[in-house]
Parts: structure tokens; C-alpha cells; sequence
């Protein structure tokens, strides 16, 4: 898509997290993806992405690619700024109905929490060490900026290499590995060290 087209044009809208409503999201390298409000306000997205937005219903026949916590006052902020575009409210793809669960890695320790509900009302599941390679793929709590950091997330989940993605973060196996990053690139910094050895990561990794 021609540089110029994006992002989308400002808009006054409210943002709406009303369930399977659809937003187009800029992401920031000439291409288009696309996210619903699914369980417990959280937004999925889909491994799918095009230049122009009428591919939404497209967007939602594919695979499910990520489930994020947005930091919700910040979509408002990216409707005005043109970095997101309110579509409309489809069919909720299956499975987005049900909370998935998160994990906490609270800092100072190498103890996860998982929980159940995304929300956390339900009370903690259980808890693990940050390797069981049972939670790998969960993704660590965290309210992701609309405009700041949800590009950078969809295209390195896309599959792109990005500026820093040792930082991006997201599920637990990823995470663990930006702690190892980090502590490699500031090797005099004792926080980011004492992080790495809490990931429970070889050092060749």
C-alpha cells in the first residue's frame, strides 16, 4: 500500500469495546491487520493482513494469532491520532467467548502465577516455575499502548523481524529470552542480570 494511505484519517469516534467489535490497525509497514474485542475486553488478533479494510471479514476467517490485554484509554487515543479505525461489530469468531489464561511473572523471583480468568476475579490458578513448558505459550500480563506498541507486537507475531525485538515481549517463552537480551546487552546492569537468571534460561539460548 502507498505510504500515504496510511494511517487511517483521525476520527472523533468513541472507541466501543462491545463484544466482536472489529478495528483495523495501522502497523506502521504499508500493511493493515485486524483485531476484535473478545472475553473480558481483550482484543484478538489474526494471522491475516491486507492494504485496504474492506479484508476484514477475510481478517476474521483466519487463524487467531494473538489475544492481547490493550490498555484501553490508549485505543480512543489511536482512533483520534489514525493509528486504529473503528469497523464494525461482527460475529464473534469462535473460541473468543472464553477467557484464556495469563501469567504473571511477578520480578525477583522465578515463581509464575497462571490464572484462570483474564481478568483475575477468579483467583490465581496455580503456581509454576517459568519454565513449565506447560505455560510457554501463555501470555504474560501486561496492557499493551493501541498506538505505542501493538504494531511492533502484530509484526514480529507476523512473523517480521522489527527494530529491538528482544524487547517486544509477549508470551513466556518470549519474555524469558528478552530477559537474556536485555542482561546481554547491559552486562554491568545487576537488575537485568539477577532477571536473566530468573528466566531459567541456559546461557546459550
Amino acid at each position: 500500500m502507498p505510504q500515504g494511505d496510511l494511517p487511517f484519517p483521525p476520527t472523533s469516534d468513541r472507541a466501543s469495546f462491545k463484544l466482536g467489535t472489529v478495528y483495523a490497525v495501522d502497523g506502521k509497514d504499508d500493511w493493515i491487520y485486524f483485531g476484535q474485542v473478545s472475553a473480558g475486553k481483550k482484543f484478538a488478533f489474526f494471522r491475516f493482513r491486507a492494504t485496504t479494510v474492506s479484508a476484514a471479514a477475510d481478517a476474521l476467517a483466519s487463524p487467531v494469532m494473538s489475544r492481547l490485554g490493550v490498555w484501553l484509554a490508549t485505543v480512543g487515543t489511536a482512533l483520534r491520532a489514525g493509528a486504529w479505525r473503528k469497523l464494525a461489530v461482527m460475529p464473534l469468531v469462535p473460541g473468543l467467548d472464553v477467557p484464556r489464561p495469563f501469567v504473571q511473572w511477578p520480578h525477583f523471583t522465578s515463581t509464575a502465577t497462571v490464572w484462570l480468568n483474564q481478568d483475575a476475579r477468579g483467583g490465581p490458578t496455580y503456581d509454576t516455575q517459568i519454565d513449565d513448558p506447560a505455560i510457554q505459550e501463555m501470555e504474560i500480563a501486561a496492557a499493551w499502548d493501541a498506538s505505542a506498541h501493538v504494531p511492533k507486537r502484530l509484526r514480529l507475531d507476523y512473523g517480521d523481524v522489527v527494530p529491538d525485538s528482544w524487547y517486544v515481549g509477549g508470551p513466556v517463552w518470549r519474555q524469558r529470552r528478552a530477559a537474556l537480551a536485555m542482561a546481554r546487552r547491559s552486562p554491568d546492569n545487576k537488575w537485568l542480570q539477577q532477571r536473566a537468571a530468573e528466566a531459567l534460561l541456559p546461557p546459550e539460548h
